[in-house]
């Protein structure tokens, strides 16, 4: 589940309770983190064992200019909450050029110091940002080479279907890096999303979307449907779209 902020949801718990009754236990959650502290104990009671946190710089100010958020304490508060109740937790930070280029080392330590992973991100050309030139990208290559600058870092094997590449630090840390742009992982992607309206998308890179719920109670053409929005991925690189991750989520 994602966003927008899924913590904002009135009926968040009776979502989750609602999911496993059809059957499906591996629910996942992303989060801005800000109301996290408050609700993790009760999200891991209820099922949610893995959860991402969107997390862009260490430094107050810098997190508060990225964020708009003027309490940026509390989303730190969120992950050790999280942490503290048993949740498999991951980081993301969407590194830009000139914005938050300075954090990765602070944010690698953060994540290392709390033994969790985090995953650095390409900037996506998604949305308003499509046919944007705006200097903010700030690639793979030099995500690894300020890395680089204080450890020694080793490749760990990626998985089939993995968004991430991912290296363990000679200071004991584990980062993963979403390449959208440098290290595309088109060729082998499983995704599905579906927006709060029900429409299923097959592809980030690709604006349309389809609901499914005529389908529903019709095996063979609901099989048919989904094979075509998954016909829609891309076979080698991520293009992006005009779709916005705030309405199809993060």
């Amino acid at each position: 589940m994602t966003g927008g902020e899924p913590l904002l949801h009135s009926n968040l718990f009776y979502l989750i309770n609602h999911i496993q009754k059809i059957g499906i236990s591996d629910i996942r959650l992303t989060t801005n983190g800000y109301l996290l502290k408050e609700r993790a104990s009760k999200l891991f009671d209820a099922g949610v064992k893995s959860i991402n946190i969107s997390v862009d710089a260490i430094d107050q100010d810098i997190f508060g200019e990225i964020s708009r958020h003027p309490n940026t304490a509390r989303v730190f508060q969120g992950i050790e909450a999280a942490v503290k109740a048993g949740m498999n937790v991951k980081l993301n930070a969407v590194i830009m050029r000139g914005k938050n280029d300075s954090q990765i080392i602070p944010l690698l330590d953060y994540a290392a110091g709390l033994g969790v992973k985090i995953r650095f991100l390409e900037l996506m050309k998604m949305g308003h940002l499509y046919h944007s030139e705006n200097g903010l990208f700030f690639s793979e290559k030099e995500m690894l080479a300020v890395i680089q600058e204080k450890y020694t870092i080793e490749p760990v094997k990626r998985e089939y279907a993995e968004t991430s590449n991912y290296w363990r630090t000679s200071g004991g840390g584990t980062f993963g890096i979403i390449a959208n742009e440098s290290t595309p992982f088109c060729h082998d992607c499983n995704r599905l999303r579906m927006d709060s309206n029900g429409i299923f998308y097959g592809c980030l890179s690709n604006a349309h979307g389809e609901k499914l719920s005529p389908y529903i109670h019709d095996d063979v053409l609901l099989t048919e449907k989904l094979r075509g929005l998954l016909r829609l991925k891309q076979p080698v690189k991520f293009h992006g779209s005009e779709l916005s991750m705030r309405n199809i989520g993060g």
